[in-house]
């Protein structure tokens, strides 16, 4: 039995060839938005992603590769297990890409000194 949630993207030619961002889960549900995100994501980047879009509904490719770097940081610093490397996917009407592999800086000195928990 798979038990999969998937991300897709890719040209819409329905639609007149523009870009779009796809999930599809385990039992079928599926859904286009402007925003999606799995697991963990869903809870912690989908909201920050969901607001960077809101407040900059025209973001360039650059904004939207630094809103995913922070989010991806932010889902590392949530999640230690994890590992602080990642790539980056973009599609745009004329082409599509992936990164090469991406270290999020991580800066674990303000851990030192956690307050609050006596």
């Amino acid at each position: 039995r798979l038990m999969a949630r998937c991300l897709s993207s890719g040209i819409n030619a329905e639609y007149g060839g523009k870009p779009y961002l796809g999930y599809v889960d385990k039992i079928g549900v599926s859904f286009t938005e402007r925003s999606v995100a799995t697991g963990f994501g869903s809870y912690i980047a989908q909201p920050m992603m969901r607001r960077a879009i809101e407040e900059n509904p025209n973001m360039t490719v650059e904004e939207g590769k630094r809103l995913m770097a922070r989010c991806l940081k932010v889902l590392f610093y949530r999640d230690c297990r994890s590992l602080n490397r990642f790539q980056i996917g973009v599609v745009t009407n004329t082409e599509s890409s992936i990164s090469d592999p991406i270290s999020a800086d991580t800066d674990w000195t303000i851990g030192a000194n956690p307050s609050g928990y006596e």
